[in-house]
């Protein structure tokens, strides 16, 4: 059989529970070769596997491992996929819940009865069972592999002691362990329940990114455009040259140009601008992007992986494969923690037997190291306090995703700004009107003749012009009565009008559309020399010539400065990086102390930046709006997303301010410092209680009822100190 070329293949896996599930795939399938490269992504529980190998030979060695892997990638399929996770998630946690805490009630506080303990061992074996098999399949796999991990240990912890206790149930021992058993299920299961709602966040950015893209699109079909028919096709039948009808309110499917037709087109998915662009025959558009206005023939010059978008999401998926995950302490400690644990338990079994010890008291002690060692509150550590500090932070309008997000975010060093829709409003607003008054039109008259013929129009310029000419207007001064108006996309508005008994052509629209009018020198003349470097302009015409000149502008948001100010008081750099030209970014620069900037930045020149600063050693966040910065929010170690902006932009980030308001992001870094200290607090004295419990109870100076005691105080304490973290803040 030849030789196959090699490939780049993409796959969907089932059944990865964890980050180290990923890390296996993807050492299985590097190890394999023919095989040149193979990025296993957790998140999006996809797989980029670049290899001679056939799909279906790539399938079989995922499979062969346990898992199973699909080459069409499902949107829809994956997403309820993970929301029959979660409901699993939220049953088991729910059953463990209500069957521990009778076991409990039994166990340590109601009065010994005949049949108490047969009902909490009944109890706790359901628990077990059902709730709890999946620690036991998990540790099965990892055993088999050579590994352990905190699975094994609660395993081991939880089935020793539930043997043991039905060992003591049936010698007639009044003191039993099974509530142990159960509450260290019902506990680890709720850090389990928030980890699955926060991987499943996370895993929204490359679905909402590629839900951008339609599947199908409109192909005109014929020699000559009379002849031409319309056929709906899948994107994947489309080829370069094709010709396809784009219609008012679709999005593009593909990259091309436009070769009829004029439109206006919503770019904000790519350039973060939420002010549409004019396009006209020969402009180029990308795929995802929407039309707004008018229907475009357009012909394709980029498919699938070739189309801008398939670019970004390429650069999402990548960042997002190959960033290092922070791996919670509690975690790096369970690599030495939990094989220790086992050899504790076991060399104080052994120990005890050869001392001359019987058997209860030998086995008492090893299992009163087991219980004691229990990562209960190791486990609840982390997610406690996020817990209490992402609750503070969502009534504060701050939405912190994971803990992963908080580590990060308490000790960034840089933070990288888009501009339009994060230092800005992302609305423009009029900030000056140039009348000719050589052309004898009045200010009233232009505020009026623009009003009246941008009224009827949803374009964000349009509507910055009504609101402003309707401010310096007087309220009981109606708009003027227009005749034979026409919209041409691309051009702009124009109308008839009367004015002193004669009838005027007036029209509205960008200096570039008023390409006939005699004057366009000297409007142009005048907009260089305007004090607003930053603004475009809009002109309004009567007859042959421009009569006035609008200058359009986004606004500063009022916090910004302060916020900026706070943030390098704070110890942290500001950058900002934004796709606008130069004049544009200078101007907000200036008016932010003179705040660093790069100008002209494209998506990937954004995304570039983020890696410069990280090489350099930089702990960087990024903070955007658009889905032009969503490979920058991936690509940073945290991301920052304004909730007035895509969602895209905020299913790659870390962090979503409510409001969009900045200096909600300087009190998510100093929320995220005093979280994290509480973390960092929480761990310590889960670490502290095994450390010094581990030995007294390998001596024999604490029973496994005491040991589970002490493990259930421990979480306690953990929960506490959690708790107390929503007085600081």
């Amino acid at each position: 059989m030849s030789k196959q070329k090699i490939q780049n293949y993409q796959f969907t896996i089932d059944g990865m529970t964890c980050a180290g599930c990923a890390a296996r795939i993807e050492k299985t399938l590097a190890a394999d070769a023919e095989t040149t490269r193979a990025v296993v992504n957790f998140a999006a529980k996809t797989a980029t596997v670049v290899s001679s190998r056939s799909p279906d030979e790539l399938k079989s060695m995922v499979g062969a491992i346990g898992y199973s892997a699909t080459e069409a990638l499902n949107i829809e399929s994956l997403e309820r996929k993970e929301n029959t996770q979660m409901k699993r998630a939220q049953r088991e946690l729910v059953l463990a819940a209500s069957l521990a805490l009778p076991v409990v009630v039994l166990g340590m506080f109601a009065p010994e009865f005949k049949g108490s303990g047969i009902i909490q061992m009944i109890l706790t074996a359901i628990i077990l069972i059902v709730p709890g098999r999946g620690f036991f399949i998990r540790a099965a796999k990892l055993l088999r592999h050579g590994d352990l991990s905190m699975d094994s240990l609660v395993s081991l912890g939880t089935a020793t002691t539930f043997i043991f206790s039905v060992y003591l149930l049936s010698v007639g021992h009044q003191h039993l362990y099974f509530e142990s058993a159960a509450v260290i299920i019902g506990f680890i299961l709720t850090g389990k329940y928030l980890e699955e709602r926060a991987r499943q966040a996370i895993s929204q950015a490359l679905r909402q990114l590629l839900k951008l893209q339609p599947s199908e699109a409109t192909l005109l079909v014929g020699t000559f455009a009379a002849e031409e028919k319309e056929q709906r096709v899948p994107i994947a039948n489309i080829t370069p040259g094709s010709l396809l009808l784009v219609r008012p309110g679709d999005r593009f499917p593909v990259d091309g140009v436009v070769r009829r037709g004029g439109s206006s087109v919503d770019v904000s998915m790519l350039t973060g601008e939420n002010q549409p662009i004019e396009v006209e025959v020969g402009a180029k558009v990308a795929a995802g992007t929407q039309n707004l206005t008018g229907p475009l023939v357009v012909e394709t010059t980029g498919v699938g992986a070739a189309t801008e978008l398939a670019r970004i999401i390429s650069m999402v998926e990548s960042a997002q494969g190959t960033k290092a995950p922070i791996q919670k302490l509690a975690d790096q400690v369970a690599a030495w923690f939990v094989p220790v644990a086992v050899v504790v338990a076991f060399m104080t079994f052994l120990t005890w037997w050869v001392l001359g010890q019987n058997l209860n008291l030998s086995l008492t002690a090893a299992v009163a190291v087991l219980v004691v060692a229990c990562p209960c509150a190791l486990g609840l550590a982390t997610p406690v306090a996020l817990m209490a500090g992402t609750g503070v932070a969502a009534r504060r309008g701050i939405l912190i995703r994971d803990a992963a997000a908080l580590e990060v975010l308490h000790k960034v060093s840089t933070i990288i700004f888009d501009k339009t829709g994060t230092l800005t409003l992302g609305r423009p607003e009029v900030k000056d009107l140039r009348v000719f008054s050589s052309e004898g039109v009045s200010r009233e008259m232009v505020l009026n003749w623009a009003r009246s013929l941008e009224s009827g129009s949803n374009h964000p310029s349009a509507q910055a012009i009504v609101r402003y000419a309707e401010h310096y207007l007087s309220p009981e001064q109606s708009p003027i009565s227009l005749q034979n108006i026409r919209e041409t996309a691309g051009i702009g508005v124009v109308a008839e009008a009367k004015a002193d008994g004669t009838t005027h052509q007036i029209r509205i629209g960008s200096l570039n559309s008023l390409q006939d009018l005699t004057n366009l020198e000297q409007a142009h003349a005048l907009a260089a020399a305007s004090r607003f470097p930053d603004a475009s302009y809009v002109g309004l015409g009567c007859d042959q010539k421009i009569v006035a000149i609008f200058a359009l502008a986004d606004q500063l948001r009022p916090e910004a400065a302060e916020s900026i100010e706070g943030l390098v008081k704070m110890g942290i750099k500001p950058i900002m990086a934004t796709g606008d030209g130069e004049g544009a970014a200078s101007v907000v620069s200036k008016a932010l102390g003179g705040l660093e900037f790069r100008y002209g930045q494209s998506p990937a020149d954004k995304a570039s930046l983020v890696q410069q600063l990280r090489a350099r050693g930089e702990v960087v966040a990024m903070a955007g709006d658009g889905v032009n910065d969503a490979p920058a929010l991936a690509a940073a170690d945290v991301g920052i997303a304004m909730a007035s902006g895509t969602d895209a932009a905020m299913a790659a980030a870390g962090v979503t301010l409510k409001d969009s308001s900045i200096q909600k992001l300087v009190e998510a870094v100093h929320l995220s410092r005093i979280t994290f200290r509480n973390i960092k607090e929480n761990l310590f004295w889960a670490f502290a209680y095994n450390i010094l419990l581990i030995p007294a109870a390998a001596l024999g100076h604490l029973s496994p009822m005491l040991a589970g005691g002490a493990m259930a105080l421990s979480s306690l304490f953990v929960v506490g100190n959690a708790l107390r973290l929503k007085l600081r803040l």
